[in-house]
């Protein structure tokens, strides 16, 4: 049997994602979630800057939300520990995933205000395009719709291909877009972003946002320009087999140094309380991003000229001559062209 190179299986990948899940929910059970105070200034804070039609919406539903706040957070834990803990288990893991993706647009609209992708300032840095959208996006390419034997975990799922491959491309060149904006090209935009994200965590953290935003110093101009080509590279790198791994492994790294310094894996360790008690309400976009990493990860593809045959007749010799004699061979190691019985002799 051909080997293929070491990669997650669709099914390790849908335990990693509910773990995130079960992560997110946790963090949800803190006693300031439960509060009007919680979901009125998330939801004034989304009002910042808006478009017109996400502003209605937001208008629309900040009364209800903040009337009926421990009700609708105590929603907010059911779903996401379903979503979470039925990924664990193959048999309820579509389910999971079905009940994931409609909630998290709702995240992804109301929580994260679009990511900060109709917002001036935001770039990959501070968490665009939003953790939410990739991880509907994930659950639509760990959709079990397929057998998982194609070149990558995530070509089985609801996407055909190349829509995964793209997904990542506009994952990465969509935000080298968004360095383009006058705030991110300001001198002291990213240093100012990088010491603040972790301004109350623990001190590894603050000190690594700190040295690396001393570096950057004024110079956040230059630094939107290198950010923006690195991401735009490691997009486009996905879309050719021999760059398609060192792409993934670049925006692996870009991601988990972006959680790092600029998203402080979105606040969960602020105040040096760890986990609960933060006011975090997921750990940034770095770690699934990296997850998506995975899905997409290549696997050696078995030539097309080999494939699994039920069983093939051969020809045994025995002392009184020839008689054929019937062999179950393993699995891809019989050429296509032998679906009418390979001949040989022993």
């Amino acid at each position: 049997m051909i080997p293929v190179s070491p990669a997650p299986t669709r099914r390790q990948l849908q335990i990693g994602l509910g773990l995130l899940w079960v992560l997110d929910a946790v963090l949800q059970c803190q006693s300031e979630m439960f509060t009007p105070d919680f979901y009125g200034n998330m939801l004034m804070m989304n009002m910042a800057a808006p478009p017109a039609w996400l502003w209605r919406l937001i208008t629309d539903i900040e009364p209800t939300v903040v009337n009926h706040s421990f009700a609708v957070n105590v929603v907010a834990i059911v779903i996401q520990f379903a979503s979470g803990l039925g990924l664990l288990w193959r048999r309820t893991a579509p389910w999971s995933l079905a009940l994931s993706i409609p909630w998290a647009v709702i995240v992804w609209l109301f929580g994260e205000m679009g990511g900060g992708l109709f917002v001036e300032g935001g770039s990959a840095l501070t968490g665009a395009p939003g953790a939410a959208l990739v991880y509907a996006v994930l659950a639509l390419l760990l959709w079990p719709r397929r057998p998982d034997n194609g070149s990558a975990a995530a070509d089985a799922g609801l996407l055909p291909r190349p829509a995964p491959s793209l997904a990542w491309m506009a994952l990465w060149v969509g935000t080298a877009f968004l360095e383009g904006g006058y705030l991110n090209r300001s001198p002291m935009y990213a240093a100012q972003a990088m010491d603040n994200a972790a301004l109350t965590g623990p001190g590894w953290l603050h000190s690594s946002g700190q040295a690396v935003g001393g570096l950057v110093g004024t110079d956040g101009g230059l630094f939107a320009l290198c950010a923006g080509v690195v991401q735009a590279v490691v997009g486009l790198g996905i879309l050719w087999p021999r760059t398609r791994r060192a792409a993934l492994v670049a925006g692996g790294g870009l991601a988990l140094f972006y959680a790092v310094v600029g998203q402080a894996f979105g606040g969960v360790f602020s105040n040096g309380l760890g986990i609960m008690g933060s006011g975090a309400t997921d750990p940034g976009t770095g770690p699934v991003v990296i997850l998506l990493a995975l899905a997409l990860w290549p696997r050696r593809p078995v030539p097309t000229r080999f494939r699994a045959l039920p069983r093939a007749r051969f020809l045994r010799t025995s002392g009184l001559g020839e008689e054929p004699f019937t062999v179950a061979p393993a699995e891809g190691a019989l050429p296509e062209d032998s679906s009418a019985g390979l001949t040989g002799r022993r």
